[in-house]
């Protein structure tokens, strides 16, 4: 049977920012009992699809709070120097805990304490967390909270990224959507305490070849076409790749003629 795909077809497929991890999370997160404190944030991801759109709330605080879920499960257990060194996602150890494959639902107790702790008590703390933390991180009022924001596509220059005032005029950020489970993918550190949701592994070149007529091929990356800070192509595809934005490729002499910015002429010097 013959499929119907095209241009269109492969741009939505790159484009699909549905997490898997979140798929399989979510029913575990809609189990939750809030409090009053976290019950607007719970609400909107109760109510949420799954999409990590970066123009959205709830895909950021769902994020915190599987941040502060994975720290409170594990970080007892393995102690501060140990946890620091190991703290990652680990969809598939925290879904078997709060699954209580094999028994694993142990994880959720709290070994500093004497009473037990089970994983629907984590899971509504972690949520408490979560809340006063964006509080912090951002804004008291959560209609400022944009998942975009805090996910922020980070390309460092090297070496001037590691100087701080030298990287703010080199560095390109720009909001981005997807996780580290999307098929568009945007893995953030949740170790990284200053920046844990900043995107640090995406695609940074996508490209779609049309076989059937290779000039029909399109592309995007996700800086821009010249290495000069002082161009203004050095920055100007950030928020077309951000956006799933395509340009056309071509070989057609006439075409890039007419479409050409400008002309590089290399010239060799003379012995």
């Amino acid at each position: 049977e013959k499929v119907p795909y095209s241009t269109s077809s492969f741009i939505s497929m790159q484009a699909d920012v549905k997490s898997l991890m979140v798929a399989d999370f979510k029913p575990l997160f809609d189990a939750i009992t809030p409090d009053a404190g976290s019950r607007e944030a719970y609400e909107l991801v109760k109510n949420w699809d799954g999409e990590m759109r970066a123009n959205e709330a709830a895909p950021l605080i769902f994020s915190a709070w599987y941040r502060e879920l994975t720290r409170l499960v594990y970080a007892d257990e393995l102690g501060d120097g140990l946890f620091k060194s190991a703290w990652d996602q680990r969809a598939v150890f925290l879904h078997s805990i709060l699954k209580n494959s094999g028994g694993q639902a142990r994880w959720c107790d709290n070994t500093a304490t004497e009473k037990m702790e089970d994983c629907a008590q984590v899971m509504a703390q972690a949520l408490r967390l979560a809340v006063a933390d964006l509080n912090h991180r951002y804004s008291s009022n959560m209609q400022y909270w944009r998942w975009g924001d805090a996910h922020s596509a980070l390309s460092e220059h090297r070496p001037f990224s590691k100087q701080a005032m030298l990287a703010k005029i080199f560095d390109v950020s720009v909001p981005s959507s997807g996780d580290s489970y999307s098929v568009n993918v945007g893995r953030h550190n949740i170790n990284h305490e200053a920046q844990p949701f900043a995107n640090r592994h995406a695609a940074s070149l996508r490209a779609i070849y049309d076989l059937s007529d290779l000039n029909q091929s399109v592309y995007m990356h996700s800086t821009g076409q010249s290495g000069n800070r002082l161009s203004p192509h050095y920055a100007d595809f950030a928020k077309k790749w951000a956006a799933m934005d395509y340009i056309s490729m071509t070989t057609n002499r006439s075409q890039i003629e007419n479409g050409a910015k400008g002309r590089l002429t290399l010239t060799p010097a003379k012995p």
